[in-house]
């Protein structure tokens, strides 16, 4: 899921990936998809989270409505639509982008980039 070197600095800071299904606002994606945080082993805290999914036709809108009924709002650019901070002030990744043909969620917009998929 991340570029090598990405992978290769966070574990010699000590974290580990802990993969698992995709979790994110009740969607089933169609096709490939992937959540993974990562900690220590000694931790339920994840110090880094990444996630992606590939999107199939219509599974975009599909997706982004989910995200607008649970209180997030949207706002379009020239990279798709990033999902923000809902008003109430409920947790939020900074790195949360739509486009046509995937999703990705980090905790930062910057490590998008760590994902090989979002290139």
């Amino acid at each position: 899921m991340l570029v090598p070197v990405v992978d290769e600095q966070l574990r010699a800071e000590g974290l580990t990936p802990a993969p698992k299904p995709w979790t994110q606002f009740g969607f089933t994606p169609t096709a490939a998809a992937l959540e993974c945080p990562w900690g220590t082993p000694d931790s339920m805290h994840s110090e880094r989270y990444y996630a992606w999914a590939g999107l199939n036709s219509g599974e975009r809108e599909e997706f982004i409505g989910l995200v607008e009924q649970n209180g997030y709002r949207t706002e379009d650019d020239a990279e798709g639509t990033w999902v923000l901070a809902p008003e109430d002030g409920s947790p939020h990744a900074d790195g949360f982008l739509i486009t046509d043909a995937w999703v990705v969620i980090t905790d930062t917009r910057e490590q998008i980039d760590d994902i090989v998929w979002a290139r």
